[in-house]
């Protein structure tokens, strides 16, 4: 079903699709897709999830060495990338990646005053802008300097492990 989904973003952007139509494309019925997926929302977050991976490694301060990889393939699918950029699209994958910060600053053992779930959704909308600005041209540079700009920026300040 992401391959269907995907082929049809590309096609008509997110807005028109609807689950029939993805079920169709994938060819299945629209109970096989809800059996799935609770919607396209979820279809969404589920195909973003492995690429924004290295970006919520990165902003955890983890070593995320796919992470150039990731940048520079949205910039060689800069028309598609900035689609996801806009709209609800945009909703769902900031709220997708910072579920993924989270998950990661938690599993780093990362401790702070402040909550991760504050601190990862506040590195989720600035990550994404920056990215955003950069596949519009608004600012150049190359995808392995953005990719050291992201790293470790959801790190809460003063921020410390957890003894075990």
């Amino acid at each position: 079903m992401r391959t269907a989904f995907n082929r049809l973003f590309i096609e008509h952007g997110y807005g028109p699709i609807t689950p029939a139509a993805i079920a169709a494309a994938a060819g299945v019925g629209r109970s096989t897709f809800y059996d799935h997926y609770a919607g396209k929302a979820a279809l969404l977050q589920d195909t973003v999830t492995a690429v924004l991976r290295p970006l919520a490694q990165a902003a955890a301060g983890s070593e995320a060495p796919r992470l150039s990889e990731t940048l520079q393939h949205f910039w060689d699918n800069r028309a598609v990338a900035r689609r996801m950029m806009t709209g609800r699209p945009a909703l769902i994958i900031r709220t997708r990646l910072a579920s993924l910060i989270e998950e990661a600053l938690r599993l780093d053992g990362i401790a702070g005053e402040i909550p991760l779930a504050l601190i990862a959704t506040g590195s989720a909308a600035s990550a994404l802008a920056m990215i955003e600005a950069w596949l519009t041209g608004r600012h150049a540079c190359t995808a392995e300097k953005l990719a050291h700009a992201l790293s470790g920026q959801g790190r809460p300040a003063g921020s410390a492990r957890r003894c075990s």
